[in-house]
């Protein structure tokens, strides 16, 4: 199994909460830098080669009427007004795309990465795929220098519960109300 940062062969669309910040949406730009930069130097780096292919291709940003806005698993969703990159990540058994995981780092604190999004094909699920796929992003970011990882769940999805919970992931006590559900904080020192 191995990753490739271009991230997807099928496009399926993932709702991405931007509140109401101004959001550009970039489609086929490869960064400079690692999917999981952490250093202020590499993420300042990452902004500048962003904020110059915006301006060279003249892309205009995209407002979110309902805090939401819906990217493609390999489109780079850059918010100026807090800095954040967020990125999709493929993972690959041959030339099949077996995983998807969504990752903001240093959100909502430098130390910390923040899964938004993870999904492994059914046809895989059980065998322990999830798990190794965590164990090994959670080492990389590690030695990268985070220290936590936080993501949250549906509130009543068992399933994903007990997943999070078999890998070390514990409740902090929050849960948010979004649009149709609730979901459960869960977070994991490293």
């Amino acid at each position: 199994m191995s990753r490739k940062d271009e991230c997807v062969v099928e496009k399926d669309k993932r709702e991405i909460y931007v509140e109401n910040a101004d959001v550009y949406l970039i489609h086929g730009l490869a960064l400079d830098v690692e999917f999981d930069y952490i250093s202020q130097a590499e993420h300042t780096a990452a902004i500048l080669e962003l904020e110059d292919y915006i301006q060279e291709e003249g892309i205009h940003p995209v407002k979110s009427e309902n805090g939401y806005i819906d990217a493609e698993e390999d489109t780079i969703v850059y918010i100026p007004k807090t800095g954040e990159i967020d990125y999709a990540v493929g993972f690959y058994d041959q030339d099949k795309l077996i995983a998807v995981l969504d990752l903001i780092s240093g959100y909502p604190d430098e130390k910390t990465a923040w899964i938004g999004f993870f999904m492994v094909d059914a046809a895989v699920q059980g065998k322990g795929i999830g798990s190794k796929i965590f164990v090994g992003i959670e080492s990389e970011l590690k030695d990268l220098g985070l220290s936590r990882v936080e993501l949250a769940f549906a509130k009543g999805n068992a399933k994903s519960e007990k997943f999070l919970l078999k890998n070390g992931y514990q409740k902090t006590g929050q849960e948010l109300n979004v649009p149709g559900y609730t979901v459960v904080v869960v977070e994991k020192m490293l």
